[in-house]
């Protein structure tokens, strides 16, 4: 799933990704954390946090016991990916590494602007986009993807560390 020349997301909101996709293609189905690290082979522990996190912000439901799990409460179309990653984050940020120097503290910085602008687009599309059109294999395969291809989202659980932004 690692493209050197496409913005990354955290290991966090990949995982999340993933138990969301999967879950949206068993609506009203509990499936429980274990099965899907099962499934994608990822850590329980950490994704068991992802899952409750996912819950307390209101994106899942979630039933105790022997026959418990999680399942979406809110339809894909209607569940913006601004709002999941912030479940999964928390408010996202998309900063110049050099704000911390005098320069950008002194308001001289060259870029901060125009780095401010790209952050308020990528904000912006996060918000349009939906976990739906992650699961729309038309869309999908108008990008190189597919049910069955590689950026398929079961070939995306590869353990490879992903890169925050």
């Amino acid at each position: 799933c690692r493209n050197a020349s496409m913005l990354s997301l955290t290991r966090k909101t990949h995982y999340g990704l993933i138990a969301m996709a999967y879950l949206a293609e068993r609506p009203g189905t509990l499936c429980s954390a274990r099965q899907i690290a099962n499934e994608f082979k990822l850590p329980l522990p950490v994704l068991m946090n992802i899952l409750k996190s996912l819950h307390h912000k209101g994106l899942l439901e979630s039933s105790r016991g022997a026959q418990g799990g999680y399942r979406l409460a809110i339809r894909p179309a209607e569940l913006p990916l601004a709002r999941l990653i912030d479940a999964i984050e928390g408010p996202s940020r998309f900063e110049c590494h050099s704000q911390t120097d005098d320069g950008c503290r002194a308001g001289v910085c060259p870029i901060r602007d125009s780095v401010q602008n790209l952050h308020r687009k990528l904000n912006e599309f996060l918000e349009h986009a939906t976990l739906a059109e992650i699961l729309t294999p038309a869309e999908n395969a108008a990008v190189g993807g597919g049910a069955d291809s590689p950026n398929s989202v079961k070939a995306q659980s590869s353990d490879s560390p992903a890169e925050s932004v």
